[in-house]
């Protein structure tokens, strides 16, 4: 299943050192890495002047989604919002079939 997972970082991280804010930056780029390589995070973008990011992810449930955030380096500076992604094409469809039926009555 294809998860869309939106992620603000929490003003407390600017309260941390320079250095352990740099560390944990570095990890998180590590983190996009692995993820990125292994096909379980399809993309991710910035979204700039919010602190914020959006990354696409390919999972099989969400206890596979909640083990990835577990490793992110950053989840206790971070607040998500989590929302599952279906196929345009197929949800069009769907409905397309479920009106005709109505209107077919």
């Amino acid at each position: 299943m294809k998860i869309m997972m939106i992620s603000k970082i929490k003003d407390i991280f600017f309260t941390l050192p320079f250095e352990v804010q740099l560390r944990l930056k570095n990890g998180s780029d590590e983190f996009v890495n692995k993820f990125r390589s292994n096909g379980k995070m399809l993309e991710i973008y910035n979204i700039p002047g919010r602190n914020m990011t959006v990354a696409i992810y390919e999972v099989e449930s969400a206890e596979e989604l909640t083990s990835i955030v577990i490793e992110y380096p950053m989840a206790s500076f971070m607040e998500f919002d989590v929302y599952m992604l279906s196929d345009f094409d197929e949800y069009t469809q769907q409905l397309t079939v479920k009106l005709t039926g109505l209107i077919n009555r």
